[in-house]
């Protein structure tokens, strides 16, 4: 069986790397699965060293680029290195003519996991980019979804809302990643397709198996991995302000910037995707506000502290961590910080990672129209490409 897979990928985004990677790698376990080297230009060009642009946040932001160009190189370098070694790509495509060239020997085409169905990501604006939604395909290839977000956003009444609905019509099978998600989706389609929350594939692989994929680097023996955005600096130094005070680890900061967005003994802005999984395999604790930051931390079985971000954006943790159990490690306001320890058991989450883990698989067993996967050493799901077959 012939599987191409269709999400973010080519993009200096750890979450949507290492998703991307993560479905591949889980769909390669029933039959040969590529990424399709879709070259969405919101997306592609978070891999330019300097992203150049005319609006006064693009200046701004090549502005940036060009004060922290050495480490934004070296970073950018390792996120090409994962992506040689664990996509599995198609060839590259820019349009419908192209995409439905690359595809046409496929059995099955798998959008997502990330917010391939979120206009204001793949497009930074509102609208419908048709390629995530498999509009290009032929009615002979299977079409199904696996964990795909909308985030938080809402189509409103008009075309791109039809299309939608029309889109979802035409698949086989269909997964989102957030139960408010699939609520939504039901009621918009009337229930005519019956619509799953599946978690994200980044939790279908095993600490270990990640671990295959890690690259060592010099950190502290022990450390708080700090991994926030800047909407919530404040409450996170709150937050590692009382960690220190009750303990003795000193402090990592992950983000991609010229210099750390908190104070800490480690600043950590040239890792690629293999660097950052090592960061959260070798914590002692993690704080973060991130979705990725918290599958990781979760997966890898480490102290949560979840900086909850604004409601607009809680959805799709608010979702995993109630998925998972762990809704005590929440932290909305300041008051909630004096309930943080590090004091933990992750046995319950094991036992409901593991519950959504067979939950997943038994979606995909079906979507596929298969009667079940052939577990291979992750070795063998590893497909390593040259770079000129990536065009670099």
């Amino acid at each position: 069986m012939k599987i191409g897979i269709l999400t973010f990928h080519d993009s200096s985004n750890y979450g949507a790397l290492c998703q991307a990677v993560a479905t591949r790698i889980v769909f390669s376990r029933y039959g040969d699965a590529s990424l399709i080297d879709y070259r969405n230009p919101r997306q592609s060009k978070q891999l330019q060293p300097i992203r150049f642009g005319w609006s006064v946040g693009e200046i701004r932001k090549a502005a940036k680029d060009i004060r922290r160009y050495r480490a934004r190189r070296r970073m950018i370098e390792r996120f090409r290195h994962f992506q040689v070694c664990y996509g599995a790509f198609t060839q590259p495509t820019a349009n419908t003519t192209e995409l439905r060239a690359a595809t046409e020997a496929f059995d099955v085409l798998v959008s997502g996991s990330d917010q391939i169905w979120n206009p204001l990501i793949s497009m930074g604006k509102a609208g419908f980019d048709s390629p995530y939604f498999l509009e290009f395909a032929s009615q002979s290839i299977r079409k199904i979804t696996y964990a795909t977000s909308l985030g938080a956003y809402r189509y409103g009444e008009g075309e791109h809302r039809d299309k939608l609905i029309r889109s979802l019509q035409r698949y086989d099978a269909v997964s989102v990643r957030e139960a408010d998600t699939a609520s939504y989706l039901t009621a918009l389609c009337n229930k005519k397709i019956p619509i799953v929350c599946t978690i994200d594939p980044t939790l279908l692989l095993s600490r270990t198996e990640w671990r295959e994929l890690a690259c060592p680097m010099d950190l502290p023996e022990k450390f708080v991995l700090v991994y926030v955005t800047r909407g919530r600096k404040t409450l996170a130094k709150q937050c590692i302000d009382q960690i220190t005070t009750a303990s003795d680890l000193s402090i990592v900061v992950l983000d991609k910037k010229n210099g750390p967005l908190l104070p800490c003994d480690q600043h950590v802005n040239t890792a690629g995707p293999a660097e950052f999984v090592h960061c959260f395999d070798r914590a002692s604790a993690v704080v973060t506000n991130k979705f990725h930051g918290h599958c990781f931390a979760l997966n890898f079985g480490k102290p949560l502290v979840s900086l909850i971000p604004a409601k607009a954006k809680a959805n799709r943790i608010e979702s995993l961590l109630e998925r998972l159990a762990c809704t005590d490690r929440a932290i909305r306001k300041d008051s909630d910080i004096e309930q943080i320890t590090l004091d933990y058991d992750p046995r319950a989450i094991e036992n409901a990672l593991e519950r959504e883990r067979r939950n997943a698989i038994a979606y995909i067993t079906t979507a596929l129209n298969v009667t079940g996967h052939t577990e291979r050493p992750l070795s063998a799901t590893h497909k390593r490409v040259g770079h000129a077959q990536r065009g670099y």
